[in-house]
């Protein structure tokens, strides 16, 4: 490889599981029918309709204002295909500008109806979305009463100790534990759960069939809480860490900001991170994680009991529990996701000060309410997320535009409702997506029956998983029955005030999910059809694409084949793949742990896998001045991206071959394979600070949005061959990692 080309992020990829070039044409005419599996059968839809001159028009200058054209793309196809975007995107923003444009479309569409006055006619849910958008809205009353409703809230709970009010003789962790976590959001997408100190969520359970199971794992931590993302690495580089000192000197503004002394608030802040530094080093590292089958425990309250006696677990989760009024007792079971942190949990606490537990967990409370103050408190956090994502002095985002995001946070499925309802072309739009989807999943199949390296078994146990897989397009039927919304939404109560409102949804959101245990949901979609974004969900075996990512750059009707096989079909298959990569493979069909690889298929796997994680720990970042070098930690999303991209378009070229097309789109100096490459780099174009660039492999299970073009390509000879890229140039190594 050529590593001196023009170039960012040199290194060579591995040198095993070599995959040499020239086979495009030699795979297209091998496809296999699985004729006898309707899910597996091809849909032929009328699709694509020939788009008018405006179209024609929106196409092209949407795919040139993304390119650099200066750069050759075997050069560094990362800096071709997204160039154009960071030129105009300066400074940088960090933003991914593929999931921005369809988010700020759907924005728009919802605030268009809840900035409306409420109606007699309007359905009770929308009313109750429109009272929250208003009291947001109602900065006057909002700065009127500046601080006093935070401070209320916190005097209810017995006083933060920072302020000078509060009696440590009252204090009681769990109490405080239990009381706190309604209004703490609920990650459920990641690797760790919800909570302050003690993790705990109810989700299927993983290893019986049906039931819905409490689960207390390691919790979630302070830093970077607002990405949703695994953060413990980050306190592990010591308090003068540049993100460590923001994250205290953040803690100190609050404080401050709330009428603490500036001498005790950095006193007691300094305290609190030293005790949530203790708990980040007992907890295990994501790649650590992994081992489900290792970590699923499932137990009864009375053996944890046993087991943690210095933690009262039943007072614990009844106290909990009581908001939905679910009772549990002794022999009640729960999984225990997180052995190894709970046997170090006690010993911390009991070394750990009254008046420290209590600031830390009162903090933590809190932190989701800050934005629904004074806007100094909401610049104060804003601050913080500038300064640890190296970006320049922050300013406060249109108010209609913040309360919207706080409507679409809250009462999501009111305003996806909303998106769906002004999407004048849902029809047309999941009957080609289904189609794409379709072709996308006959070739994943294809491709693993031909695999060579599985044994015959492990074969037939996966193409049963592939097979098994549900495939969830754009939105749930129910959502468009009022019905539905009305009993979703029928406890949330709102008022005038922003901070009761914000309170309030947030302790409903949470019992909802907590219903789970006593009212398992027959269809659950754990993303809203307004998402942006797609998901595997290993434990009911199915796939969600809501239709929020069904647009440009994703997907467009408009968008010639070769573009939207490119970008949703290569999504698509990307979410596939996550139901045999590490965590996955450990999945059945019924979304149950189970073991069903064979020794042999799994050490080739790990074999195939470490190429993976030698490839993509050995790139290097210039203007960060930073080796990535987290390719163990990446490697679920790595495999992912590498197994969607080479699905996505060898389902392209067969959905071509069927229909005996030829396309291209006028104004575009490119064949449709070379805007399948193109369009499938767009959705990862991304402007970064050198800083976040050093944040993102400290806290992200996917790498660098660059490396995710990078990689995938490096090790596709489809893509070399498209774009005609000398052997050992930058963009075709000479060896490359392979899977299927």
């Amino acid at each position: 490889m050529n590593s001196n080309v023009r170039g960012e992020v040199p290194g060579s990829p591995c040198l095993k599981t070599l995959v040499q070039s020239g086979s495009v044409q030699r795979f297209e005419n091998q496809f296999s029918i699985f004729e006898k599996d309707n899910k597996n059968k091809l849909i032929k839809h009328e699709s694509n309709p020939q788009p008018n001159p405006t179209m024609r028009q929106t196409i092209t200058e949407t795919v040139l204002k993304s390119l650099d054209m200066s750069v050759n793309p075997c050069d560094n196809f990362f800096k071709f295909a997204c160039g154009g975007y960071i030129k105009e995107t300066n400074p940088p923003s960090g933003d991914q500008w593929a999931f921005g444009r369809p988010r700020n479309r759907i924005r728009d569409a919802v605030k268009a109806e809840i900035q409306s006055i409420v109606k007699q006619s309007d359905q009770i849910p929308l009313k109750k979305a429109k009272q929250l958008f208003q009291s947001c809205m109602d900065q006057q009353t909002i700065e009127i009463r500046g601080v006093e409703p935070i401070l209320k809230y916190l005097s209810a709970l017995g006083g933060w100790p920072v302020l000078g009010t509060w009696d440590s003789k009252n204090f009681d962790y769990i109490d405080l534990l239990a009381a706190t976590k309604p209004v703490l959001k609920d990650w459920q997408f990641h690797y760790q759960m919800s909570g302050v100190v003690i993790g705990m969520t109810v989700q299927k359970d993983f290893g019986e069939k049906g039931p819905y199971a409490i689960y207390l794992d390691q919790p979630r931590l302070g830093q970077f809480d607002f990405s949703g993302l695994p953060n413990q690495e980050v306190y592990r580089l010591g308090r003068h860490n540049l993100y460590n000192k923001a994250y205290e000197e953040y803690l100190v503004d609050v404080a401050v900001s709330l009428g603490a002394h500036p001498n005790i608030a950095k006193k007691d802040m300094c305290d609190v991170v030293e005790f949530e530094t203790a708990l980040a080093k007992i907890m295990l590292f994501e790649e650590e994680r992994r081992l489900v089958n290792i970590r699923y425990n499932k137990i009864s309250i009375l053996e944890m009991s046993i087991r943690y006696p210095k933690i009262d677990w039943l007072r614990f989760l009844r106290k909990i529990l009581a908001i939905a009024n679910i009772h549990v007792t002794y022999q009640t079971k729960v999984v225990l996701w997180a052995s190894p942190y709970f046997d170090q949990l006690s010993s911390i606490i009991t070394k750990t000060s009254k008046r420290t537990l209590a600031n830390y967990i009162l903090f933590r409370a809190i932190q989701p309410l800050l934005p629904s103050v004074s806007k100094n408190l909401q610049y104060v956090n804003l601050r913080y997320i500038a300064t640890v994502n190296g970006l320049s002095e922050p300013k406060l985002p249109q108010r209609s535009d913040f309360c919207t995001d706080i409507v679409i946070e809250q009462m999501d499925w009111v305003t996806s409702r909303i998106f769906i309802e002004n999407k004048t072309d849902s029809d047309q739009t999941l009957a080609y997506v289904n189609e794409i989807r379709g072709y996308v999943r006959f070739i994943l199949t294809d491709m693993i029956s031909k695999s060579k390296w599985l044994s015959d078994r492990t074969k037939s146990q996966v193409l049963k998983k592939i097979l098994s897989v549900e495939d969830k397009l754009g939105f749930p039927e129910e959502i468009l029955h009022d019905s539905f919304l009305d009993f979703y939404y029928r406890h949330f109560d709102m008022g005038k005030y922003f901070f009761e409102n914000m309170v309030e949804s947030l302790t409903e959101n949470y019992k909802i999910v907590l219903l789970k245990l006593t009212n398992p949901p027959k269809n659950e979609w754990l993303l809203r059809p307004g998402a942006v974004n797609a998901w595997h969900n290993l434990a009911t075996t199915s796939i969600e694409i809501p239709l929020g990512i069904m647009s440009d750059p994703f997907f467009e009707n408009y968008y010639s084949h070769g573009m939207n096989f490119g970008g949703i079909g290569f999504l698509i298959g990307h979410e596939y793949a996550h139901g045999f990569e590490v965590i996955g493979m450990k999945f059945d069909w019924n979304g149950l742990i189970r073991r069903y690889w064979s020794d042999k298929s799994a050490f080739k796997f790990a074999d195939k896998a470490d190429c993976y994680v030698r490839q993509y720990s050995q790139y290097y970042i210039p203007e960060a001045d930073v080796y990535v070098t987290n390719g163990n930690k990446t490697l679920n999303e790595n495999l992912c991206d590498n197994i969607g991209v080479r699905a996505a378009f060898y389902a392209y070229k067969k959905f071509k071959h069927d229909r005996n097309i030829s396309e291209k789109v006028p104004g575009l100096p490119f064949t449709d394979d070379q805007l399948f490459f193109i369009n499938m780099a767009r959705i990862w174009c991304s402007n970064s600070s050198p800083l976040f660039i050093r944040k993102v492999p400290l806290i992200d299970h996917h790498t660098l949005p660059r490396l995710r073009v990078i990689g995938p390509l490096q090790n596709s000879p489809e893509f070399a061959s498209t774009f005609q890229c000398p052997r050992g140039s930058f963009m075709n190594p000479i060896n490359k990692c392979g899977f299927w």
